[in-house]
């Protein structure tokens, strides 16, 4: 009886584990930088996110304009601003992650 025992409790220390392994990677971990962009005044947006699938842009200005591309290019209207910029990614199990840089535009 306790080599049965033994073996299932190594079985079940494994399955616990891989269980465990499976639902830590599927997290999403938002980030990313941004710089202004070559061609006319447009801020490039670009996602450094882990384990993302979906991704909401607020670019943190009065327009209320949002984005779901993964790397959107924005051009704010007003020179000298700062701005919070959000991003919230998440993946296909739901689970989200947000992060907020704050810029000033600067021509």
């Amino acid at each position: 009886m306790k080599p049965n025992f033994i073996v299932l409790s190594i079985i079940m220390l494994f399955l616990f584990i891989a269980c465990k392994k499976d639902n830590s990677e599927q997290i999403p971990v938002a980030e990313f930088t941004f710089f202004t962009s070559s061609r006319s005044d447009s801020i490039q947006f670009i996602d450094k996110s882990i384990n993302a699938t979906n991704w909401h842009w607020d670019f943190g200005d009065t327009t209320n304009v949002f984005s779901t591309e993964q790397n959107p290019m924005y051009l704010y209207k007003y020179d000298n601003f700062s701005h919070n910029i959000t991003l919230t990614v998440s993946n296909s199990t739901g689970k989200t992650s947000t992060i907020q840089h704050r810029t000033t535009v600067k021509r």
